[in-house]
C-alpha cells in the first residue's frame, strides 16, 4: 500500500487473509527474519501486528519529503520517494515470503 496523510507518506505490506490466525502466523514468521528484512531493506521498519484486528502491518513511514499539506509543487518529489521506498520494501520482504510456511 502507498498511503499519504498530511505531514508524509508511508508504504506498507498489509497482510490480512480472511483467517485473523494465519495472519498472525505470517507476521510472526516475518519478524522472525527481521535483522535480514530490514538489512535488505536498508533500514528499519515498524512492526504492526495489530493484535486487536485481523490484519497485520509491516511499513515505512517516509519522512521529510512532506505530505498532504506540502504544496503542490513538492509532491512528484513525494511519490518518487514513495515509489523508491516501495520497491526496497518489496525487494527487502520477497525472500521471506517465499520461504513462508503457512
Amino acid at each position: 500500500n502507498h498511503v499519504i496523510v498530511r505531514d508524509n507518506g508511508s508504504v506498507d505490506m498489509y497482510i490480512d487473509f480472511k483467517d485473523q490466525a494465519k495472519n498472525k502466523q505470517v507476521f510472526d514468521q516475518l519478524e522472525k527474519q527481521k535483522l535480514e528484512i530490514e538489512g535488505r531493506f536498508a533500514g528499519p521498519l515498524i512492526w504492526e501486528r495489530l493484535d486487536k484486528k485481523r490484519g497485520s502491518r509491516v511499513k515505512y513511514i517516509v519522512a521529510g519529503k512532506g505530505g498532504l499539506r506540502s504544496p503542490e509543487s513538492v509532491w512528484p518529489a513525494i511519490q518518487e520517494a514513495m515509489i523508491e521506498a516501495m520497491g526496497r520494501l518489496e525487494k527487502a520482504l520477497k525472500p521471506a515470503l517465499e520461504g513462508l510456511k503457512v
